[in-house]
Parts: structure tokens; C-alpha cells; sequence
């Protein structure tokens, strides 16, 4: 015997409908949901975006004042080393007088100049091309030069005792480095018998100023 069935039959139709408004309003709040979480993670992803810009741009601040001041030192050591590069000039003149004026106090009435040279030799330079091949030796030489004066002097004596003791005169400077005789020979002039010589020795730039 079939059951009897007292429900209408428009009701099955409107509780499958009242399901679907109610999985459609789930459906439509879970949409909601995602649409602002994902709002509200962009929103945090700019704000952060934005202090990382701040960040940025404090920090290209504070680099741009800083190259302003290197460019500042650079151009201060460029004056410096221009003034260096007067002043080297100007103290080898200085060291030249001092110099002629020394040997013009060492050197005996009886004899006599005739040729005095003079030449500077950088020893960092010559060092630095002697090892070019090495970038981190030629770094390490950027420094102050160590600079000589190398002198030359040709002249005459009378004899042989007037020579002498002009050289121990000249190896009694303490300013004078490596004395030497280059050489001595006779030398007949005016019916005249002397001695000519060449004594070769340095001075260092660095060191005090020659003094009497």
C-alpha cells in the first residue's frame, strides 16, 4: 500500500530553491571574504612598498651628500698635490744654492770647477717600473717619492794631496751621500801639470736642508 503524501507539490520545488539562495549567499560571502583579504594584502604589500621607497630615497640622500664631500676631498688633494708639486720646484732651487754655496766653502782656493750636473731621480718612480707587471707592488707605492739629487762634479786641482783632501772635506757632510771618485787624470794646460777629476755623490731631498 503506497504511503500517502500530504505535502504539496509546489513545496519540493521551493526547498531546492531556498538550498540554492542558501548555497549561492555561502558561496557569495566566501567571494567577499577572499576579495578582501586579497584588498587588504595588497594594501599592506604598498604600504610596505612605500616605506621600502622612503628607506630608498633617505639613503640616496645621505649617498649624494656623501660623493658632494669626496668630491670635495678630491678636489682638496688635487690642490694639495699641485702645491707639493710647487713646493718640490721651488726647494730643489733652494737645495741647488745651498749646494754650490757648501762646496764653494769644502772646496780649496787652488782648485777649480769645470762642470757641475745636477739630476733628480724619483726612487718610487724607478722601483714602480720595475715592477709594473705587479698591480698590487705599484699600489702599495703610492706615497710620497723618495727623491735625490744626483751631482756630478768635473774639475781641476793641482795635485794630488789638494784632491785628497778635498774628498775627505766632501765625505765629511753628513748631507752628502756616496761620495765617490769617478775618476783622476793629469791634464797639461799653459804648460801647467794638474790633476783632473769627477767626484759623483747624492743628496736626499727628504733629509734637512743643507747647512754650513
Amino acid at each position: 500500500m503506497r504511503e500517502l503524501d500530504f505535502l504539496p507539490a509546489w513545496y519540493p520545488r521551493l526547498r531546492r530553491k531556498r538550498m540554492l539562495a542558501v548555497a549561492q549567499a555561502w558561496a557569495a560571502t566566501a567571494l567577499l571574504v577572499a576579495a578582501a583579504s586579497w584588498v587588504f594584502a595588497e594594501h599592506r604589500l604598498a604600504r610596505a612598498s612605500e616605506a621600502r621607497l622612503v628607506e630608498l630615497a633617505a639613503a640616496l640622500d645621505r649617498t649624494q651628500v656623501d660623493l658632494h664631500k669626496l668630491d670635495d676631498l678630491l678636489a682638496l688633494e688635487g690642490r694639495w698635490r699641485h702645491r707639493d708639486r710647487v713646493m718640490i720646484k721651488l726647494g730643489l732651487h733652494v737645495e741647488a744654492t745651498r749646494l754650490i754655496e757648501k762646496l764653494n766653502e769644502v772646496m780649496p782656493p787652488e782648485m777649480a770647477v769645470l762642470a757641475l750636473e745636477l739630476e733628480t731621480a724619483d726612487a718610487k718612480a724607478d722601483a714602480a717600473r720595475a715592477i709594473d707587471s705587479n698591480d698590487d707592488a705599484v699600489a702599495s707605492l703610492d706615497m710620497p717619492p723618495d727623491r735625490q739629487l744626483n751631482v756630478r762634479l768635473h774639475g781641476v786641482a793641482p795635485t794630488d794631496v789638494d784632491l785628497a783632501s778635498f774628498m775627505m772635506r766632501l765625505s765629511g757632510v753628513r748631507f752628502f751621500e756616496n761620495v765617490n771618485m769617478s775618476y783622476a787624470k793629469d791634464r797639461s794646460e799653459g804648460g801647467h801639470l794638474m790633476r783632473e777629476y769627477q767626484i759623483t755623490f747624492s743628496l736626499n731631498l727628504k733629509a734637512p736642508a743643507v747647512n754650513k
